[in-house]
């Protein structure tokens, strides 16, 4: 039996690269189940969606499945957060509002009983 360096990396590297761009769908997951997106950086996503589009590309241009099989995972993944970014920028969460009311009605309480 012979040692096949090139088989064995290939199917490491379909194994990782496929967790790694599975890794991006847990952004969404917290996007999602937050509705909120505040602290989200789009411009990283972005940027990430553009490098992985390009290594895609380059996937096909020289038939490599582990480029183009993780690559497809990782466009989905990042698509979804920066669909997700979008659904959810402005929303501020219930909670927040709420904390929010109750600070506010604090204060005018107190800036009432000052004034009297």
């Amino acid at each position: 039996m012979k040692f096949d360096f090139i088989l064995i990396t290939s199917i490491i590297t379909t194994i990782m690269g496929t967790i790694m761009s599975f890794s991006n769908f847990l952004q969404a997951y917290r996007i999602w189940k937050n509705k909120s997106s505040r602290n989200v950086s789009i411009m990283m996503f972005f940027i990430l969606f553009i490098g992985m589009l390009s290594w895609l590309l380059y996937g096909i241009a020289i038939l490599s499945f582990p480029l183009i099989f993780t690559n497809i995972i990782g466009i989905s993944a990042i698509a979804t957060v920066i669909v997700l970014w979008f659904m959810y920028r402005q929303h501020i969460p219930k909670k927040i509002l709420q904390h929010t009311k109750k600070l506010h009605t604090k204060a005018k309480d107190k800036i009432n009983k000052l004034r009297k």
